[in-house]
C-alpha cells in the first residue's frame, strides 16, 4: 500500500444549514481537514459562520457561481499544495457512512484513480440492492464520494471546467479508464445521497423486487431539477458522446442512454415546456460544441 494523506473537500452552494452540518459532522470525524469552497451562495455569510465553528474546516469563497468543475479543481488543487495524496470529494447533501475511509484503503494503490462507494438516495431507498462483489470496476461513478487520486488528477489535467456542471464526473473517469488507470466501486461503503428532489411517478413501468426481495411494482423517477438544469444535462451528454462515444466502442450504448434520458426528462419530469425548452438549446449547443456561459446566479441545483 502507498503512503496515502487524505483530507476531504465540499462545494456547497445554497445549502440547507441543518442537514449541511450534520454531513460536516459525519466526515470530520474521518479526516484531518475539510476543505469547503463556496460558490457565492445566498446564506454565505452563514456558511462562513458554520465553516469559523471548526478549525478542520478551510474555506474558500468565491465571488460568484463558477461552476461545479472549477470549484472542484480548487480543492484539489489546495489540497496538492497542503500535501494530499488524495481528497474525497461530496456534495453538500450527501452523508458518508463512518467506515467509509477505511474501506476505502483496502484499495489504494498508485494506478487506482477514483474509488467510490455504493450510492443510497434518500428518495430510494426502497431500491436498494445489494451488490454480489465487494468491489467492481465502474465507468460512471458520482463525483460525491469519490476518492480521487491527486497524482493522477494533476497528470491528467483535473476536471474539465467547461462542463460547469453535469458528466464532469463522468468525463474525468473516462480520462482514467483510457489513460489505464482503475475506477473501481467499493461495495462494502455507502453514501446516502439525495438525486434532485425525486418522488415516483404513478405509471407503472415493469416488476422489480425491493430490498426485501419480495416482488413490486416498478416505477419511474422524477427528479424535479430546476428547467435550467437540463440545459447542461443534455449539452455535456453530446459533448461526452462526441469525444468518447465512438472510442469506447459503445457509441449505440451511449445513443440509446441519450434517448432515454430526453424521453424521461421530456415527458415525466414537471414543467414540461421549460424543460424542452433548455433541452433544446442544450442539444443545440452540444451538437455544435457551443459553449454558452449562463447567469445560474440564483440557481439552486
Amino acid at each position: 500500500m502507498i503512503p496515502t494523506k487524505i483530507c476531504a473537500g465540499i462545494v456547497s452552494y445554497n445549502p440547507e444549514l441543518a442537514s449541511f452540518q450534520e454531513n460536516l459532522r459525519a466526515v470530520r470525524g474521518q479526516v484531518p481537514l475539510v476543505i469547503l469552497v463556496d460558490n457565492n451562495s445566498t446564506n454565505s455569510s452563514e456558511v462562513k459562520s458554520l465553516a469559523n465553528q471548526f478549525p478542520d474546516i478551510q474555506l474558500m469563497q468565491n465571488t460568484e457561481n463558477v461552476g461545479l468543475a472549477v470549484a472542484l479543481n480548487q480543492i484539489v488543487r489546495r489540497s496538492v499544495e497542503l500535501g494530499y495524496t488524495h481528497v474525497l470529494l461530496l456534495d453538500q447533501d450527501s452523508l458518508v457512512s463512518p467506515n467509509i475511509l477505511a474501506e476505502f484503503s483496502r484499495y489504494i494503490d498508485e494506478m487506482c484513480a477514483i474509488l467510490s462507494p455504493l450510492i443510497i438516495d434518500r428518495n430510494k431507498l426502497e431500491r436498494i440492492v445489494q451488490p454480489k462483489t465487494p468491489s467492481e470496476s465502474v465507468t460512471r461513478p458520482i463525483t460525491s464520494g469519490s476518492l480521487i487520486n491527486t497524482s493522477i488528477w494533476i497528470e491528467l489535467g483535473g476536471f474539465d471546467s467547461t462542463f460547469f456542471i453535469e458528466f464532469i464526473d463522468y468525463e474525468y473517469a473516462e480520462r482514467c479508464i483510457e489513460s489505464g488507470y482503475k475506477v473501481l466501486r467499493v461495495n462494502t461503503t455507502t453514501l446516502l445521497q439525495e438525486g434532485g428532489h425525486a418522488e415516483p411517478c404513478r405509471i407503472i413501468s415493469g416488476i422489480t423486487r425491493n430490498s426485501s426481495g419480495k416482488l413490486c411494482f416498478k416505477h419511474p423517477y422524477r427528479y424535479n431539477y430546476r428547467p435550467e438544469r437540463y440545459y447542461y444535462r443534455f449539452r455535456n451528454n453530446l459533448y461526452f458522446l462526441r469525444r468518447y462515444g465512438i472510442s469506447r466502442n459503445s457509441f449505440r450504448h451511449e445513443c440509446l442512454l441519450f434517448m432515454k434520458n430526453l424521453i424521461h426528462d421530456s415527458l415525466l419530469e414537471q414543467n414540461r415546456l421549460a424543460n424542452w425548452k433548455h433541452i433544446i438549446r442544450g442539444i443545440r449547443d452540444g451538437a455544435t460544441e457551443y459553449q454558452e456561459r449562463r447567469d445560474w446566479a440564483h440557481w439552486n441545483e
